[in-house]
């Protein structure tokens, strides 16, 4: 099989599935994280991984164990600061939450005014988040010290270089809903909006014709989609910005008419996510929703 310096994956004409990864891009996970992957896979899940099983959790377990997560994009678009970069490159000016300040030192971060109407984020980790107006700045130098790789073996991290975004909220503080999009080799079939409440997230899977997916995480889902006016525009841009990409997520914020992206999702829960059903509270719910994720992918 030939091998281009480009990020296609390979044509859907090669025989194989996610094996198709070449040998010498697997090799360069070293082997403690591969075995670290593998023991949290066995542990999480109750079963073994299997490269050629074309399920959700297999498909996240190859994308920390083969090396494309070492991808210099990859780990250019799991920074909080570069993605900006490269949603303007691929979807133009005005899609991305504008960046206030970029703090990368203690001593700036000591000096900054914070105000309220902005949120701080570290661009080098995941889930982090305070408001400008109770920050605690303590906790920031705590997140410059901090490399985010070592909780979960995660490689798009490793090499980030840490740094403290400062962002307004997003549409002027304007009440806003949360979407985020499967995105496998370019075709995104399946997605989710996120609705939090006091009780928890509440999660609302769906498939691209919008029928709901009987899907539940720890709380129950609402029944019905509402879909946004830019629904259809959120679907071709999650498409265009996962194009480079084997596999990702790409998360959205939308007041109904405009959308901005939020960031880029290259290995879910690292691989933990467990799929549930209302209809089969076990594996086979995974089956339902990575028979939708992958539609007639080779």
């Amino acid at each position: 099989m030939a091998w281009s310096t480009d990020l296609k994956w390979p044509a859907d004409s090669d025989e194989g599935t996610m094996q198709q990864f070449p040998t010498r891009q697997r090799s360069q996970v070293p082997l403690i994280d591969r075995a670290f992957h593998w023991v949290s896979f066995l542990k999480r899940h109750r079963r073994l991984p299997d490269r050629s099983r074309k399920w959700v959790s297999d498909l996240i377990y190859d994308q920390m164990t083969s090396g494309r997560n070492l991808d210099p994009v990859v780990q250019l678009t799991s920074d909080k600061e570069h993605v900006k970069a490269h949603v303007d490159a691929v979807l133009g000016p005005g899609h991305t939450i504008p960046t206030h300040a970029i703090l990368r030192t203690a001593d700036e971060i000591d000096t900054y005014d914070f105000t309220s109407g902005t949120f701080v984020k570290p661009t080098h980790m995941s889930s982090k988040v305070a408001q400008g107006d109770s920050v605690d700045r303590s906790t920031l130098n705590k997140w410059l010290r901090r490399n985010f790789y070592y909780r979960k073996r995660e490689h798009q991290y490793r090499y980030l270089t840490p740094k403290i975004i400062v962002e307004p909220l997003v549409f002027d503080g304007a009440p806003f809903r949360e979407f985020k999009f499967y995105v496998l080799r370019g075709r995104s079939r399946l997605g989710f909006e996120v609705r939090r409440s006091p009780d928890g997230q509440h999660f609302l899977m769906f498939g691209r014709d919008l029928s709901v997916v009987p899907y539940d995480s720890r709380f129950p889902a609402p029944e019905h989609l509402d879909p946004p006016t830019c629904l259809e525009a959120m679907w071709d841009a999650a498409e265009k910005l996962g194009t480079p990409f084997h596999f990702v997520r790409v998360d959205m914020m939308t007041d109904g008419e405009r959308y901005v992206i939020n960031e880029l999702t290259h290995s879910e829960g690292a691989g933990r996510y467990r799929y549930r059903s209302r209809r089969h509270p076990n594996l086979a719910s995974e089956q339902e929703v990575s028979a939708l994720l992958f539609g007639d992918a080779d």
